[in-house]
C-alpha cells in the first residue's frame, strides 16, 4: 500500500472514530430539554429530577475509574465498539421508559458508555494520527469532537420536542439510527494497540511520573471548566422556562448549543495560542461570564444570558482544549490511558457537583439562592486557580 493510501486510510479512520464519539456525546446531552417534560409525564419531585440528571456523571466517573485502562487490555477498537453498544442499550431504555427505573438505567448506561470511551478516544487518535505533533492534534480533535457532540444534543432534542410529535421519543429514534450507523466506522477502524496488558478492573489512575504538580495545575483548571458546564446545563431548561418566561424547548436547546458551539469554535480557532496564557485567560473569563449570566437571570434579560453563555463558551473552549492538550503531551503511550482517565475523572466529577448540589440546595432555599451559591463557588475556584497559575509561573 502506498504512503498516500495509508494516509487516506488513517484520515478516514480518524474521521470515522470522531463521528462515533460525537454521536455518543450527543446522546449524553440529548435529554437536557426533556427533563421537565419527563417530570410532568411521570410526576416526580425536584430531588428525583436532580438524581436522574446526576446519575449520568456518576456513571461516567465509575466507568473511568474501573475501565479507564480497558483499551490497554483489549484494544482501542473493541472499547469503542463496546461503548457504542452500551449507548444503543441506553437509548432503547429511554425509548421504552414509562417510569423512573428505566430513566435511571438509561441515563446510567449513557454516562457509562461515554466514560468508557473518553480516554480510549484521545489515545486512539494519538496513535492514528501520524507525525511528531500527533498528541497535540489528537487532543484538539478530541476536544472539538466532544464539544460539538455535546452541543448538538440539546438543540436536536429541543427542535424535535417543540415541533415534532412524540416530544420525548422522536430524538431517541434518531439517536438509535445514528448509533447503529456509528458501529460501521468503529468496526472498520484499524487496531493501534501493539501489545495488550493483562485484564484487570483494579483502578490504576495515575499522574504523569515526575510531573505531578503540572498535572494538578492542569486538572484544577479543567475542574473549573467542567464545573461550569455542569452548572450551565442544569440551569438552562428551568431558567428559560420559569425565570426568563420562554418555555420554547427549541430555544432552550439553542442556548445550550451556543455554549458548546462557541467553545468548539474557540478551541479550533485559537489552537495555536500558547497553553499557559490560554488557560489563564479561560479562568479569568469564567467569573466574568457568571456575572452576565446572573444579571440575565435576575433582571431578567435573555440577551444578557446569551452574552454570558458566549463568554463561558469561550472560556470552556480555551480551557478544555489547552488543559487536555497539555496533559496529553506530558505522557508517553504506556501511561496515556491511565493519566487521561484521571484527568476525566476530575473533570466529570466537577460537572456532577453543581448538578447534585443545586438540586439539594433548592430543597431548603429558593432557586435564586442555589444559582448564586454555586456561581460564587465556581467563580472563586476559577480565580483561585488563576492566582495559583500566576504564582506558580512567578515562582519558576
Amino acid at each position: 500500500m502506498s504512503v498516500t493510501s495509508v494516509s487516506a486510510v488513517q484520515t478516514g479512520s480518524v474521521r470515522g472514530v470522531q463521528a462515533a464519539v460525537a454521536v455518543l456525546a450527543l446522546g449524553g446531552t440529548l435529554p437536557a430539554p426533556l427533563y421537565l417534560l419527563w417530570q410532568k409525564q411521570i410526576q416526580f419531585s425536584e430531588i428525583v429530577l436532580t438524581l436522574i440528571f446526576g446519575v449520568y456523571f456518576v456513571a461516567a466517573v465509575v466507568a473511568l475509574i474501573f475501565f479507564g485502562r480497558l483499551s490497554d487490555q483489549i484494544g482501542r477498537r473493541p472499547v469503542m465498539l463496546l461503548g457504542i453498544v452500551i449507548g444503543i442499550a441506553s437509548t432503547l431504555c429511554l425509548i421504552f421508559a414509562h417510569g423512573l427505573a428505566m430513566l435511571f438505567i438509561g441515563r446510567f448506561l449513557s454516562g457509562f458508555s461515554v466514560g468508557l470511551v473518553l480516554s480510549a478516544f484521545t489515545t486512539f487518535l494519538s496513535e492514528l494520527i501520524p507525525g511528531e505533533d500527533s498528541q497535540s492534534r489528537a487532543a484538539d480533535l478530541s476536544t472539538i469532537t466532544e464539544l460539538l457532540g455535546l452541543g448538538a444534543g440539546p438543540i436536536v432534542a429541543g427542535i424535535m420536542a417543540q415541533y415534532l410529535g412524540l416530544p420525548t421519543l422522536a430524538c431517541f429514534y434518531a439517536l438509535l439510527a445514528l448509533l447503529l450507523l456509528a458501529l460501521l466506522p468503529a468496526y472498520f477502524a484499524p487496531e493501534t494497540l501493539a501489545q495488550r496488558k493483562p485484564l484487570s478492573l483494579q483502578p490504576q489512575l495515575a499522574m504523569p511520573e515526575g510531573k505531578e504538580a503540572v498535572f494538578f495545575s492542569l486538572a484544577a483548571a479543567g475542574f473549573c471548566m467542567f464545573a461550569m458546564i455542569g452548572l450551565f446545563t442544569s440551569l438552562v431548561p428551568s431558567v428559560l422556562a420559569e425565570r426568563l418566561h420562554n418555555p420554547n424547548h427549541a430555544i432552550a436547546g439553542a442556548v445550550a448549543f451556543e455554549l458548546f458551539l462557541v467553545a468548539a469554535i474557540s478551541a479550533a480557532a485559537l489552537r495555536h495560542v500558547a497553553s499557559g496564557p490560554a488557560i489563564l485567560t479561560s479562568l479569568i473569563l469564567i467569573p466574568l461570564g457568571l456575572i452576565l449570566l446572573l444579571l440575565g437571570i435576575n433582571r431578567p434579560s435573555i440577551w444578557l444570558f446569551v452574552a454570558g453563555t458566549a463568554v463561558e463558551g469561550l472560556a470552556i473552549g480555551l480551557g478544555f482544549a489547552n488543559t487536555l492538550r497539555a496533559v496529553n503531551q506530558q505522557v508517553g503511550s504506556e501511561e496515556r490511558a491511565r493519566v487521561l482517565s484521571l484527568y476525566f475523572v476530575v473533570t466529570y466529577t466537577a460537572a456532577m457537583l453543581p448538578v447534585i448540589g443545586m438540586g439539594l440546595i433548592t430543597q431548603f432555599a429558593n432557586p435564586i439562592a442555589a444559582d448564586f451559591t454555586f456561581a460564587c463557588i465556581i467563580g472563586l475556584l476559577a480565580i483561585t486557580a488563576a492566582i495559583a497559575r500566576v504564582s506558580g509561573s512567578a515562582a519558576r
